[in-house]
């Protein structure tokens, strides 16, 4: 039976391994922090520049609340991270402006940079193809569907349980 091989766009996580990959993501970097979100704040910028570059010079063990406190903030080298959440508050608020940035319909193509939460550690992602096999001839099961069971139905069917409990206490 024959088969046609069609290309399918899947998000992967990328290790930026060549010059060149590091250089794009340094260029995707720049998009971001020329961004309505990004572009009128000092401590987003130099925080998630800071992040970027410590994963694309390869550091094994990613930057600790303190080391970025220290290194971006300029904080002293015994200051208490309890007491001044600045590094945990700027991290949030990035993380919540990466996601708005990215829900943007013509950003849908782009290289994504990531700090999951809990970590100071930047990740990335890029679309990549993916070969998808297809037989030809055979009928493609049809994609399951949200309304296969309608809300008139789930209606009747909640009001027939809340009749049976009402009835039951009577």
């Amino acid at each position: 039976m024959p088969q046609a091989s069609l290309p399918k766009a899947v998000e992967r996580s990328w290790i930026p391994e060549t010059p060149a990959d590091r250089e794009t993501v340094r260029e995707q970097l720049g998009y971001i922090l020329a961004s309505l979100r990004f572009r009128n704040s000092k401590r987003f910028p130099a925080f998630l520049n800071y992040v970027v570059e410590s994963a694309l010079a390869g550091n094994t063990h990613p930057p600790t609340e303190r080391t970025v406190g220290i290194e971006v903030f300029g904080r002293e080298l015994d200051y208490d991270t309890a007491q001044d959440p600045v590094v945990r508050m700027t991290a949030v608020e990035i993380r919540k402006r990466l996601a708005a940035y990215y829900m943007a319909p013509e950003h849908a193509n782009e290289i994504r940079i990531e700090l999951p939460p809990g970590s100071y550690a930047a990740e990335f992602r890029r679309l990549m193809s993916v070969p998808v096999t297809i037989l030809e001839g055979q009928p493609r099961r049809p994609t399951p569907s949200a309304h296969r069971f309608p809300w008139c139905k789930r209606i009747a069917i909640a009001a027939g349980i809340l009749i049976g409990i009402l009835s039951a206490r009577s």
